[in-house]
């Protein structure tokens, strides 16, 4: 495999208390989506990857605290008609999901699939473009929620933690993303 093709990546790590990131490689397949691989000492029980290594991602622009600019792993985007599709019986439900837009920290509704055992599968809005809005899951993420209430004191369901899908027990345990 050919050095040129490959590019430095983050991932983000779930489970870790903090907002973590692992660097690693990747191989381009053009127009922005990459295909992750491991670090030399991946170990997939020490550090949970959002997408793990083989993963399908899209590859986008962001800045880090101190200005610098990093190619970050996001979830390559499905619309809602192809989610749906392949959850054809499913119920929906309204989420809040924290975002960030302009710099300052928003909560948007949009609706989720209900996986059943808590889980939710975000759709995304029909203004969602990740290259404006930053959402905390992306659409197409498995989260599990929190009842909360938003600024008008109305009782909501927030997006707290997402749940990697190899890590699902039950129907949703072999759920691999289509691209």
């Amino acid at each position: 495999m050919s050095t040129e093709h490959l590019a430095e990546i983050y991932v983000s790590l779930l489970e870790e208390g903090t907002p973590t990131w692992r660097s690693t490689k990747a191989r381009s397949l053009g127009n922005g989506i990459y295909q992750l691989l491991p670090t030399e000492n991946y170990d997939p029980e020490d550090e949970i990857w959002e997408f793990t290594p083989g993963s399908i991602v899209l590859g986008q622009e962001r800045y880090t605290e101190n200005g610098r600019k990093i190619l970050f792993a996001t979830r390559v985007f499905v619309s809602k008609e192809d989610t749906l599709k392949q959850h054809p019986s499913a119920s929906l439900v309204s989420i809040h999901v924290l975002l960030e837009r302009s710099g300052k920290r928003l909560m948007q509704k949009t609706e989720a699939i209900d996986l059943k055992n808590g889980l939710y599968k975000l759709l995304p809005t029909l203004d969602y473009d990740p290259q404006k809005i930053i959402w905390e899951f992306t659409p197409g993420s498995i989260v599990r929620v929190i009842k909360d209430t938003d600024e008008f004191g109305n009782k909501i369901l927030l997006a707290f933690d997402q749940i990697r899908e190899d890590r699902i027990n039950g129907d949703y345990a072999q759920y691999t993303l289509k691209t």
